[in-house]
Formats: C-alpha cells, structure tokens, sequence
C-alpha cells in the first residue's frame, strides 16, 4: 500500500513538472512573438492614411451606439486559437505547430496594441482595451492551459510508427480544460455584449467631436 502511494506521489510530480517546463517553453514562444510585435510596430513607419481611416471609423463606432457584432464573429474570433491548439495536441504536428501558434498569437496582439499606441497614444491604449484588451486577458490564460495539454499531448505521439496507431488520450486530459472553456464562454459574453457599449463610449469621448 505503501509503494503504491509513493509510485502516484512520484508520478504526480513528473507530470507536475512536465506541465512547468511545457508551460515554461510555450510562455517563451508567447513572450518572444509579443516582443516581435512590439518591434515591428516600432520601426515601422507612421502611416497617415491608416491613422486616417482609423479616425474614421472610431468616429463611426462613437456614432453606433454600441452596436454589438454577429455572435459568430465574436465566437471565431476568440474561440479559433484554443480550437486550433486543441486540434493540434492530437498530431505529432503539434510539437512545432503549438509553440508558433503562440508566436503568432503574441505577435498579432501586441502588434495591434503597439500600433494603437503610436498613432493615438493614451487613447488608443484605451481603444486597444476596449476593442480586444480586456478579452485577452481571460482568452489567452485559458489559451495557454489549452496550448500546454495539447504540446504534452503531442510529445506522447513524436516517434510513434504509424502502424502503432495514436496514444490514447490520458484519462481526465479533456475534463481538466472545462475551467478554461468556461472561461472562454465568458469571454465571449462580454466581448459580445459588453465591449461594444464601452468601445462606443470611449470613441465617443476621445474621436467624436
């Protein structure tokens, strides 16, 4: 009985510690495309015409009201990367695929923000959050909890003859993601019935005259 609770405490920590250098190694894919991002935009020249249409269409989303998008939009939005990582763990495919899909995540989202800040300043920081900021931060912690499950995932099937077939999925792998798909479905909630009412109040108060 003994052996038996030191072989599950033993097993426990090398899986805890598998998950912490996963974790360890995907955070270093997010954090090097959200420095590229952020570089990009930097020595990037400033374009006039982008500021203008930009301007324009703050102006228009100060003038709606709020009008709240297509659920389905606001759903493929948030709901794509997550999918895309969790279709990825069942592939070997995934070893490569899932650290560059944080890359790309990282670099898209930083790229925006830094982008935001450099034509408007403070108010498109603001505009920044009030358009995508504040959904990513519930949507990239339940990213990364989804990417981390499907990169081990993925390392269990590298080497595997194809003959073999795949590794069975562990026991609880997909029950142990509900916490970030119910984190998920709230971002969707407030990024669809939310965000747009505090989007059009800070176009309002920063673009419209």
């Amino acid at each position: 009985m003994a052996g038996h609770f030191l072989n599950k405490n033993a097993a426990s920590r090398t899986q805890g510690a598998g998950e912490l250098l996963s974790l360890l190694i995907l955070g270093s894919c997010f954090l090097l495309g959200i420095l590229s991002g952020m570089i990009f935009a930097a020595i990037g020249q400033p374009s006039s015409q982008l500021s203008a249409y930009l301007s324009e269409y703050f102006q228009a989303a100060g003038a709606d009201g709020g009008l709240r998008p297509a659920v389905w939009s606001v759903l493929w939005e948030l709901i794509r990367w997550p999918a895309a990582a969790l279709i990825f763990g069942f592939t070997a495919l995934g070893v490569f695929c899932i650290p560059g899909l944080l890359m790309i995540r990282g670099f898209l989202l930083s790229y925006c923000i830094s982008v935001f800040l450099r034509l408007f300043g403070g108010r498109g920081m603001l505009v920044a959050l009030a358009s995508f900021g504040v959904a990513a931060l519930l949507t990239v912690p339940a990213l990364m909890s989804v990417c981390v499950g499907g990169f081990r995932s993925s390392l269990s099937r590298v080497g595997k003859p194809a003959g073999d077939g795949f590794p069975p999925v562990p026991s609880g792998a997909l029950t142990a993601q509900l916490p970030a798909a119910g984190v998920l479905a709230a971002a969707v909630i407030l990024q669809w019935a939310v965000m747009p009412a505090l989007l059009s109040a800070v176009c309002t108060r920063f673009f419209v005259p």
